[in-house]
């Protein structure tokens, strides 16, 4: 068993009605209707006319794009063309898949770049990034060197899609299944390292560990580790934010532990590392360890304690259900949710010892040594705090009480 994230599919009745009523309103305006790719998505074997009428079904709906004036449109063209990506048969399915992204490897160019030339000009960002979509749901290998390309666009959500695109199982079993020396593995280490190096936003960096977990290569392995280390420097510098993405991290990690031997314990404790940072941002900015104000504010936002708690709670569960892996005796029962529940301080305290102290869990399941791997952050800055006070006395003047 391992640790895996679980992704649930629409139900086939919904694409159903999704389809018959892109084929009602669509029928008249292309050459290639729905009715012809239904034929084609049930036929075994595939000829170069039926090849030809994929590619010329997928022109047809790109270019659609860029004449369409409302998001219903562009989600009705995006809607029919995801459910047309593959057909039904196993026999064609590859040559099927194939021509699919052929055909946008030859044709999103011109859609991305003639975005902004559309009749509702507000929508260029939702048609790129329907586009890739697209290519990232075809989950096609044929594609990998279009993403590794979008890395290095200037734009921040083309960067995410083609991170996420990256990260699509078929792609990761592909690369993970390459040799150590291929040329397409090397493109894309070099484009994750180039890209993370000064990607600030944390949605893309969540991304970029997700589509390197490849557990075979090392190179790759080193994005993630890259990864969660910036991810601990912005905690450091009390300058985090979109918390939540530190769980994918984490997952990626135990992810690799548990299928790299080699790097078991290395993956694990940049994991609880990671973890333990969210611990101590929640406890130093709730003032369990040292008080920086005299009422002892909350020292981060609602959403960023909102967001550590899932962290730590969800944190402890993945982490233990590693040692359990490792050691039977380990209890998997979590000890933060109830902690959180009474909020106090000394329960936190008492569940992170019990997770990372010397004597904890992890410590043990792993035979961890470092001495200072779960050590507090660093004093939060006198910035922080005065805004801190300042947005409690803003809070508590908007708040009456009840008369």
């Amino acid at each position: 068993m391992t640790i895996r994230s679980v992704f649930v599919r629409n139900p086939q009745y919904v694409a159903t009605l999704v389809l018959l009523t892109i084929a009602a309103l669509n029928s008249s305006l292309f050459a290639v209707t729905q009715g012809q790719m239904n034929q084609l998505k049930g036929k075994g074997v595939l000829s170069d006319t039926d090849l030809a009428t994929i590619d010329q079904y997928v022109k047809e709906r790109l270019d659609s794009m860029l004449g369409v004036e409302n998001i219903k449109d562009l989600n009705a063209i995006t809607s029919e063309l995801l459910l047309n990506k593959t057909n039904n048969v196993g026999a064609s399915k590859k040559d099927y898949i194939g021509q699919f992204a052929k055909s946008l490897k030859e044709n999103y160019k011109q859609i991305l770049s003639g975005s902004e030339n559309s009749p509702n000009k507000q929508l260029a960002p939702n048609i790129r990034i329907s586009v890739l979509n697209i290519m990232g749901e075809l989950d096609s290998p044929d594609l990998i060197t279009e993403f590794t390309t979008l890395l290095g666009s200037e734009k921040t959500k083309m960067r995410y899609w083609a991170a996420k695109s990256l990260g699509y199982p078929n792609i990761k079993q592909f690369l993970n299944n390459e040799s150590a020396d291929s040329s397409v593995l090397t493109s894309v280490v070099k484009a994750l390292e180039s890209t993370l190096t000064d990607e600030t936003d944390p949605l893309v960096i969540e991304q970029i560990a997700i589509a390197a977990t490849i557990p075979n290569h090392n190179s790759v392995i080193n994005v993630v580790m890259s990864c969660a280390n910036k991810r601990m420097e912005l905690y450091k510098a009390w300058n985090v934010d979109n918390e939540l993405v530190d769980l994918n991290i984490m997952k990626a990690l135990l992810i690799i532990s548990q299928q790299n031997a080699e790097n078991e314990k290395a993956m694990v404790s940049l994991a609880s590392e990671l973890h333990s940072h969210a611990y101590h941002r929640y406890v130093q900015a709730k003032q369990c360890l040292q008080e920086y104000t005299d009422d002892k504010v909350f020292l981060i936002s609602p959403t960023s304690q909102s967001q550590l708690k899932t962290v730590i709670i969800e944190g402890e569960k993945i982490l233990r259900f590693a040692s359990k892996q490792k050691r039977s005796q380990v209890t998997i029962n979590p000890r933060f949710l109830k902690a959180m529940e009474t909020n106090r301080c000394n329960n936190l305290t008492n569940a992170f010892k019990l997770l990372s102290g010397p004597t904890g869990v992890i410590m043990e399941s792993f035979q961890l040594t470092a001495q200072n791997l779960f050590a507090p952050l660093p004093d939060p800055p006198d910035t922080l705090i005065k805004r801190a006070i300042i947005d409690n006395k803003i809070l508590n003047k908007t708040v009456k009480p009840n008369s």
